[in-house]
């Protein structure tokens, strides 16, 4: 026995819809339904063509009742029209339209006239009605219809494969974006795939805990599928359970919070503490292995989402008793130029050129201000030398100038990356901040800044010409400490160094660097 099922509705509804036998013995489509015996049918050929026989009245679909379809002792032959896909048009040969879902909406449940069920009125649109002859048959469109036997979950599967874990492919009421598999004994599920109805491959994550694999589906609903793997273990049944479930929404959130990756560090702009983030990372870990109810996943997904958030309240902020670079981030710089670039002040303008070791004009200290209007910790930029801040631009494009009093301007944000650079934003709009004019995508020798603006948050959306790096000034190095005689020479300290006394394990970029006590242009 065979169920008719209209192909638009589950990628709508998330539920398949069925013809079935109406009240008034006309053919009608609804919610399918296990085990629903006016929704069985049998297709039986008949001379050149097919009959459908309803199981529940052992009564013929028939031609009589002007536009709609009725049940009736009387056959009439029917073609089936393949469209390919696995679908069918279906066709009374005597008429030139095909067998139609009355009040269909595409598949959509919407608001349409709400007569008596199975009655003499009509059907709710998207929902249930009757079926009428109407236009042409077209593969994907409500005129296809499926032919098949279907599957209530949860079901037993057994391999079809000699050599490995394969189902025939299962048809389910209700599409469903989570499969739960449970083998007869402990298994890897090695090599999992989940195809669709046409043998591709489905996109999914899978957590495997024993005998049990979650497998979760990178598609809203699927009704229809199959699935292999590499049985190295013998498993010979498995049973087959489904939802549709938020675990997805959770496996992205924590795909996304891994990917942030933060490093823990004592420099400037990097993160201190990351306790919170990994106690998210264990907990949906957890949940993602049990599977998990849906107010474990919520609070789950809610976790993660905080502490990514909250990362940016662990960054290591300056110290008010120090002086630091800011010094661009922009690698085009080093890739054409071979050196860094800093800000300084020069003629009453924030300025940048060829980052300068030991000179006070290129240090900054960070004062701290008020919180913001978002409760983020703000700083006033004061230049070491001059003593003067960093003012606040008209408008973007503008030229930022050096301000004597720190109330004729107003503090910025830091706003942290996951590479350990920043962003400075204008404490009243995360979309303003600091951008390298006349940069020349890293040609440029000299510019002024100014302000430059995002449709988004710059503390999200990434402007690599606008990063920064806030170097303390004159960071102590790392080297062994020699006490000089007339007798004694010293030797060359040993290391790669850049030219702000850094050690670099491998020059990812060309650039000058100290190698060995020498100078060295590495190309």
């Amino acid at each position: 026995m065979l169920q008719f099922l209209h192909s638009q509705a589950p990628k709508h509804q998330n539920v398949q819809k069925a013809m079935t036998v109406g009240g008034d013995s006309c053919l009608w489509w609804e919610d399918a339904a296990p085990d629903s015996l006016k929704q069985e049918f049998y297709l039986e050929a008949r001379g050149n063509g097919y009959v459908i026989r309803s199981a529940a009245h052992d009564t013929y679909a028939n031609r009589a009742g002007g536009n709609y379809k009725m049940l009736e002792s009387a056959t009439d032959s029917l073609m089936l029209i393949s469209l390919g896909k696995g679908e069918f048009g279906l066709k009374f040969p005597q008429e030139s339209n095909v067998l139609h879902p009355c009040d269909h909406n595409s598949g959509k449940l919407g608001v349409g006239w709400n007569g008596s069920i199975y009655g003499t009125g009509g059907g709710i649109f998207g929902e249930s009605s009757r079926i009428s002859a109407w236009g042409s048959a077209s593969a994907g469109t409500v005129t296809s219809w499926y032919i098949r036997e279907m599957t209530a979950l949860p079901n037993a599967a057994k391999s079809i494969s000699e050599l490995n874990f394969q189902t025939k492919t299962l048809h389910v009421y209700e599409g469903v974006n989570t499969l739960i598999l449970t083998a007869d004994k402990e298994c890897a599920y090695s090599d999992l795939v989940v195809y669709d109805l046409l043998g591709q491959e489905v996109p999914a994550t899978v957590t495997v805990n024993g005998a049990v694999a979650t497998v979760l589906l990178e598609v809203s609903a699927i009704e229809s599928f199959s699935f292999a793997f590499t049985n190295a273990e013998g498993v010979t049944e498995v049973t087959v359970d489904g939802s549709v479930s938020t675990l997805l929404a959770l496996q992205k959130a924590y795909d996304a919070a891994v990917a942030v990756s933060p490093v823990v560090s004592t420099e400037v702009g990097r993160i201190g503490d990351i306790s919170e983030y990994n106690a998210a990372l264990e907990a949906a870990e957890e949940v993602l292995a049990s599977g998990g109810t849906d107010e474990e996943i919520q609070l789950a997904v809610a976790a993660l989402e905080t502490a990514v958030a909250n990362l940016n309240n662990y960054i290591n902020y300056p110290d008010a008793d120090k002086t630091y670079y800011l010094i661009s981030n922009y690698n085009e710089f080093k890739k054409q130029q071979g050196v860094d670039m800093a800000l300084f002040t020069r003629n009453g303008l924030v300025s940048w050129s060829y980052a300068s070791v030991g000179d006070a004009v290129y240090c900054w200290k960070f004062v701290e201000g008020e919180p913001n209007a978002d409760g983020k910790r703000t700083f006033y930029i004061q230049n070491a030398s001059t003593e003067s801040f960093i003012g606040a631009a008209e408008a973007t494009g503008v030229e930022i100038a050096m301000v004597n009093d720190r109330d004729e301007t107003l503090p910025y944000c830091i706003n942290l990356h996951t590479s350990g650079s920043v962003t400075l934003t204008n404490s009243n709009s995360s979309n303003l901040h600091f951008h390298l004019k006349n940069h020349s995508s890293g040609a440029g020798a000299y510019g002024t800044l100014i302000y430059w603006s995002t449709t988004e948050s710059a503390s999200d959306f990434r402007i690599v010409e606008s990063e920064m790096y806030i170097e303390e000034y004159l960071k102590e190095l790392d080297v062994e400490q020699i006490e000089f005689t007339d007798e004694y020479v010293a030797p060359a300290v040993k290391g790669t160094f850049d030219l702000f006394g850094r050690r670099i394990d491998t020059p990812t970029a060309t650039g000058i660097y100290i190698v060995d006590g020498k100078k060295v242009v590495i190309k």
